[in-house]
């Protein structure tokens, strides 16, 4: 007997229970066919929002004040951030508040009264009751209808950043087309408005240019504090050091000009005493003469009257 049916074989199994498994197809074409004519139409509302991001530039300089810059250059971190707020749950609130709490999840609101509808979401109607029921939670935010809201809200709404720019797409997907575009409005418009309270641009820059002026006015007043302490004081410990340098410069060149005025009185004597001496004995000193003895009288000033190098 062979281990492997034979296709004639296989072919004849299929005919005897041809009505067995033509049943089956049948049956699992018609529930496919019923879910699909049951599920209600999803339609996709979306907006783009450009990011940018105004910041205070902030100088510590007094020559340059401080200023407001505006830049498009918008890391990557930043962007992640603001896609969680545009999905946080206080501002999805916030829009549904505005629109109205509705009886039952934002996806299912104006098409929940029909009948179809109402036959494919009792399952998981019956099963948050259950959860309630299980969880009693009368008395606490699960059992709210916003709560309930905001849960189906978040399955509907896709926040995305388009790649190499900074614009974010927001989108929700719903059974109603004028409900899904008027919550994305909405949602876009709640956004825009949090992230001008978050920047408060005016406000930051009317903040930044008082605090500079105050600062102004301190270095001022600091700097005429210290000129009076000076002026009362008298010199610093930081000015000690500088002004004893001078008094060494200023004493270097007094004991040069001692050695030098030395030197000439010395250079004056001699050629006195030589004038004396040419007068009493009536000879007269040749340029030769003079040279050296005006070489001597240069070396008395650095050396001994008995030095070798004198004599």
């Amino acid at each position: 007997m062979n281990e492997w049916l034979s296709f004639e074989d296989a072919l004849l199994i299929v005919v005897r229970q041809r009505r067995i498994i033509l049943g089956v197809f049948a049956s699992v074409v018609a529930i496919a066919t019923t879910w699909i004519l049951f599920l209600t139409p999803q339609y996709r509302a979306a907006a783009k929002i450009l990011f940018a991001t105004d910041r205070a530039d902030i100088s510590t300089s007094s020559e340059r004040p401080t200023e407001l810059v505006r830049t498009t250059e918008v890391s990557e971190n930043v962007l992640n951030s603001q896609l969680q707020i545009l999905q946080s749950r206080d501002l999805i609130e916030e829009v549904l508040n505005g629109l109205g709490v509705p009886a039952e999840e934002p996806s299912a609101d104006h098409d929940s009264s029909t009948f179809p509808t109402k036959i494919v979401n009792f399952p998981g109607n019956i099963l948050r009751a259950v959860y309630a029921r299980l969880k009693d939670s009368d008395a606490i935010e699960p059992s709210s209808a916003l709560y309930w809201a905001v849960l189906g809200a978040l399955k509907g709404i896709e926040a995305t950043h388009i790649r190499n720019t900074n614009v974010i797409e927001l989108a929700f997907t719903g059974p109603d087309p004028r409900w899904a575009r008027e919550f994305v409005n909405r949602l876009a418009t709640a956004y825009v408005e949090r992230h001008a309270r978050l920047q408060q641009i005016t406000e930051a820059e009317d903040f930044f240019t008082r605090q500079s002026q105050l600062l102004h006015k301190k270095l001022a007043e600091s700097e005429a504090a210290l000129r009076a302490l000076r002026e009362k004081a008298g010199t610093l410990a930081g000015q000690q050091s500088e002004i004893h340098d001078r008094l060494n410069e200023f004493g270097a060149e007094l004991a040069r000009t001692k050695v030098a005025r030395a030197e000439q009185e010395e250079r004056l004597a001699f050629l006195e005493r030589m004038r004396a001496s040419a007068g009493k004995e009536g000879n007269i000193a040749t340029p030769e003469l003079l040279a050296l003895e005006a070489k001597r009288a240069e070396l008395l000033g650095h050396y001994r009257p008995d030095s070798e190098r004198v004599r």
